[in-house]
């Protein structure tokens, strides 16, 4: 089988500092509210901050992040899971809900339906948009987003929240205690490019999703491939030693994962591959050889 070797989505060799205030502009122009943002050195950090300022926490069973649910324990913080059809949400509960916009970067939650229903319980919602920043989202009443790598803004550092004025007295302090580099130069460059690279790999995921039979969410957008598998370890090596990256990453990851799903079987993470790569022609290229190899 030929060897088909791909670019790793690479952080910019661009301008690295630039204006704070104008990155905070472009991230608003690019949600459907209007937030007051705090820049954090990472998306994780930005996870805690949110984490400490509240308690009784209900999170997804699948799909969402470890991370936040690692924070609740590490705080001491009481929180429940929501059970979901393998990440996707159909009904909310709780006080303060925590959900990813893409569940797992697999498919697209049904955010304004999801913001409407929790707005009618009185339940806060925080929505993590790091994988969907450049398409439909930006409903929660705390948004968080992580620029590391490899993100839709991937700046290899940093992460942002997005709150209220009425909030901010709560955050102002605490914000002042985590050191940010000024990288907004950089941001401001992945924050141009935002809609087109989340629309690249939503579209590339599509027409794969499209072509291979095993795949999940077909009719949901994602920027990473979940393909059903009984033997993921298998998959994961046939198609790390045929589909390879410019730089020593894997390609996939092996599920079940609380990260992906709760399936056994295989992510092919399309959002590490260069989004500028993926015309019609590689995207062909990828379904075949993953096809030949189920």
């Amino acid at each position: 089988m030929i060897l088909l070797r791909l670019r790793y989505r690479k952080v910019p060799n661009v301008e690295l500092e630039g204006e704070e205030e104008v990155a905070k502009e472009m991230i608003n122009d690019l949600l459907n509210n209007d937030y007051k943002i705090y820049f954090l050195p990472s998306g994780n950090s930005a996870i805690f901050l949110i984490v400490s300022l509240f308690n009784n926490f209900t999170v997804p069973d699948v799909g969402g992040w470890k991370k936040f649910v690692d924070f609740c324990k590490i705080l001491n913080k009481d929180f429940e899971f929501l059970k979901t059809e393998h990440g996707l949400v159909r009904e909310v509960k709780g006080k303060y809900l925590y959900l990813t916009t893409l569940s797992g970067y697999l498919a697209k939650q049904d955010m304004k339906r999801i913001k409407k229903e929790c707005e009618e319980k009185n339940i806060f919602l925080i929505e993590d948009l790091s994988g969907a920043i450049g398409g439909d989202c930006g409903y929660g009443d705390i948004i968080v987003g992580s620029t590391g790598e490899p993100k839709i803004l991937n700046c290899g550092y940093g992460g942002f929240i997005g709150i209220s004025e009425e909030l901010s007295i709560k955050v102002d302090d605490m914000v002042k205690s985590f050191k940010t580099k000024n990288y907004f130069g950089l941001l401001i460059e992945e924050l141009m490019n935002a809609k087109k690279c989340y629309r690249a790999y939503v579209k590339a995921n599509y027409k794969m999703k499209k072509n291979i039979e095993s795949s999940f969410f077909k009719d949901r957008e994602g920027i990473s491939l979940f393909i059903k598998h009984d033997k993921p370890k298998e998959l994961a090596k046939k198609i790390n030693s045929v589909i390879k990256l410019t730089k020593r990453k894997s390609l996939t990851t092996i599920c079940p994962n609380y990260n992906r799903i709760d399936i056994k079987g295989v992510v092919f993470e399309t959002k590490k591959i260069d989004y500028r790569e993926l015309n019609n022609k590689v995207v062909k290229k990828i379904t075949n050889i993953i096809r030949s190899l189920l």
